[in-house]
């Protein structure tokens, strides 16, 4: 009876201690994963992405400035990096004069875009009468321009080149002579060429560009001393009165660098107080 007794009171033992290890010995997988981080919230004007998880939690997202705030990425339960966040718009150029309508603007951009809230140039063709040449309203940049097609060129300049001027040629099939090709930065048909003895000196272009193959009026400001130009603008090879403002001077001392020429204004605050600049770059006092 008491050999019995003993064996009782061994296998209590061994089940209460095999209890206790259940309940304090657990290994480390019974541990719960790290909650993820809260999603970020991207900056305005760009796209937002989370940045890294660390200890379970998300850190760090980007500011950028401008337009509208953009939602932030989601996490994962386990506290890695989560997904990209959607970027939000781009803001509204800070430069632009903003309106509600056109008595909002005033010259050199007197009408109001009123789907984007901003001042411009024109709005159709009626608006571009006083522009000189530029007779037709580019309405992808709303800006008075000389031709929107070939429809709107003729004589010697009968085709509309991508930055909406009357020029010579836009490939070498519209210069009609073997030995002439079309310089398709000046938009003009000039002999191609090997060096510049394959250029006649009488044409106006008698200086080979090598890289480019065709004849042009200058390599450098050299070449440009007797043409009333005195700048080389390259790489089109073509002389021009200036290349910055510091070219310019006296009663015009601004480049305007499109048309390489020195203007009296290129915004109304180049002009004095009451004054605006005009489509042809003077003021209008």
């Amino acid at each position: 009876m008491r050999n019995v007794g003993s064996k009782v009171w061994i296998l209590i033992m061994i089940a209460g201690t095999a209890g206790l290890a259940s309940q304090c010995g657990g290994s480390d997988e019974s541990s719960v994963a790290g909650a993820g981080g809260s999603a970020g919230r991207g900056g305005s004007g760009g796209s937002a992405t989370t940045g890294t998880a660390t200890g379970g939690s998300l850190t760090g997202t980007t500011t950028a400035t401008g337009g509208s705030t953009a939602t932030g990425g989601s996490t994962t339960a386990d506290g890695s990096a989560g997904t990209t966040a959607t970027g939000g718009t781009t803001g509204t150029d800070s430069g632009a004069q903003t309106c509600t309508g056109t008595g909002d603007c005033a010259p050199p951009t007197p009408y109001c875009d009123t789907q984007a809230h901003l001042c411009v140039a024109c709005l159709g063709d009626p608006n571009c009468t006083n522009s000189g040449a530029n007779t037709h309203c580019d309405t992808a940049t709303h800006t008075c321009v000389r031709c929107l097609d070939n429809s709107h060129c003729g004589g010697t300049t009968p085709y509309c080149s991508p930055d909406h001027t009357c020029v010579q040629c836009l490939a070498a099939g519209n210069c009609g002579d073997a030995g002439l090709t079309c310089d398709t930065i000046n938009f003009r048909c000039v002999r191609s060429c090997a060096s510049s003895g394959d250029c006649p000196a009488g044409t106006g272009t008698p200086y080979c560009d090598t890289a480019r193959g065709v004849c042009v009026q200058c390599l450098g400001d050299t070449n440009c001393a007797n043409t009333g130009n005195p700048y080389c603008l390259m790489p089109g090879g073509r002389c021009v009165e200036c290349l910055s403002n510091t070219n310019c001077g006296g009663g015009n001392p601004y480049c305007q660098t499109d048309l390489h020429r020195c203007v009296e204004c290129l915004t109304n605050t180049n002009c004095p107080q009451g004054e605006t600049c005009r489509a042809d770059f003077s003021c209008n006092g």
